[in-house]
């Protein structure tokens, strides 16, 4: 099996996803909150920075890698290692934001997800989501042509598309923007905004201006919603 990391591919991928945490910051404008959850931090350190974002003093992760839970905590931050189908282990309406950056598609349980979301949030509560667009303009010309989309994971590797023979990320799920927006809206939140970011082929300002024009077609979709 090949790393993804040592794929020609990467280097494009990895500034899309760079991309797509600035979009994530630029979307906490005109929040301000004393409680953050982090879903799927990673190792802490861009929850760090979204708390910094919104003022947010009392900051907590879930994290269901253990080693990257540790390195979180190492960073001072209250982190619980558990599954994001999991109940979350918060009192009703704790919370001000909830950011899930690129968890959702790996939840078993996305209903139970989006419905402890809705819970832990309190009235005026913030959601923002950020997630793969199965609906991009490289998926569509891939499924144009007959190939497997990159964000649809079938194996334990990437069949059927330039990836042949790559890691996969462990993908459960793939939502196109429609879908995420019908989703959230199941779920009682209201859409206030969406941004995209990446766009493959191209890299730079002209990635990040298409996506910003057409978030539909974007590589990954980030949405602002509020609980209602």
């Amino acid at each position: 099996m090949r790393s993804w990391q040592d794929h020609p591919l990467y280097g494009l991928a990895n500034e899309a996803y760079t991309q797509n945490q600035e979009a994530i910051i630029v979307l906490l404008a005109g929040i301000h909150g004393e409680r953050m959850l982090d879903i799927g931090c990673g190792n802490g350190q861009f929850s760090q920075r979204c708390a910094e974002a919104i003022g947010s003093h009392e900051v907590y992760v879930i994290e269901i890698d253990e080693a990257k839970a540790s390195e979180a905590r190492e960073r001072g931050i209250d982190c619980y290692c558990s599954d994001a189908s999991n109940r979350l282990p918060f009192t009703d309406g704790y919370f001000d934001l909830i950011i899930a950056n690129q968890v959702i598609e790996h939840v078993l349980d996305t209903d139970t997800m989006l419905g402890e979301c809705h819970r832990v949030l309190g009235g005026n509560g913030v959601l923002v989501l950020s997630t793969p667009n199965l609906g991009a303009l490289y998926q569509r010309a891939l499924i144009l042509f007959g190939r497997q989309p990159t964000n649809l994971h079938v194996s334990e590797v990437q069949v059927g598309n330039l990836l042949k023979g790559v890691e996969p990320s462990g993908h459960i799920h793939a939502f196109t923007v429609s879908a995420l927006k019908d989703l959230l809206e199941y779920h009682k939140f209201s859409i206030q905004k969406l941004r995209g970011s990446g766009f493959y082929p191209f890299k730079g300002f002209l990635a990040e201006t298409l996506a910003r024009l057409f978030p539909g077609l974007a590589v990954f979709q980030t949405i602002r919603a509020k609980r209602v």
